[in-house]
């Protein structure tokens, strides 16, 4: 029976994922080969929505901006939180005071986030092109420019994710025994690489 615990442990967690992520994923896929509009009797077309979907230069071109987010967004959330994580790796007053400021904003529900950069970028009445114009510079459509808007996004994406990044990758780097950070290893980007190959 103790081989079954841990089973039993995650189930109740599985349960949920299953019915409320997994299933709907599944479905939706099989949904996905009939032309159903809620209310007349489902017709199966096998692959024709997709041949449809491939045909469409609108969804390459939303595909090529969701690839360009998730892109952005990880490289910099990922990035710039193992640089917080090694300046903040002190524990030191003032750097569990910053490490409390930096998280502050993964805590945030996500509505409350974006009232405030909406609020922060709007076009007319905005902070930010209110600070643009003390300085004599033009106003920036921060969410109305299409040349902007996803710059935008990326920015608030990782302001709101860079907290979580880098306690994770402080936590890693405060397991390293201190043995291993005053290694001779030569170069600082060898010494870098050592200890961040030392991160699991």
């Amino acid at each position: 029976m103790k081989q079954f615990r841990p089973y039993l442990m995650i189930a109740p967690a599985m349960a949920v994922f299953g019915c409320f992520l997994l299933y709907p994923i599944v479905y939706m896929v099989y949904l996905s080969f009939f032309k159903w509009n809620l209310l007349s009797e489902r017709k199966f077309i096998g692959l024709d929505n997709y041949r449809n979907l491939a045909a469409d230069a609108e969804f390459w071109g939303i595909l090529a901006n969701s690839v360009q987010y998730m892109g952005l967004t990880v490289f910099f959330s990922v990035t710039l939180g193992l640089a917080l994580a090694l300046f903040l790796r002190r524990n030191t007053a003032l750097d569990r005071f910053l490490q409390g400021v930096v998280f502050a904003p993964y805590v945030v529900s996500l509505v409350s986030v974006s009232f405030i950069w909406m609020w922060l970028m709007d076009t007319d009445f905005g902070f930010l092109n209110y600070l643009l114009a003390l300085i004599g510079q033009p106003k920036i459509g921060w969410l109305d420019d299409p040349k902007v808007a996803m710059n935008s996004l990326i920015l608030v994406a990782v302001w709101k994710s860079l907290g979580y990044n880098t306690m994770i990758f402080l936590s890693a780097l405060q397991a390293i025994p201190p043995q291993r950070t005053a290694l001779s290893c030569g170069s600082r980007c060898r010494c870098f690489l050592r200890l961040f190959s030392s991160l699991r």
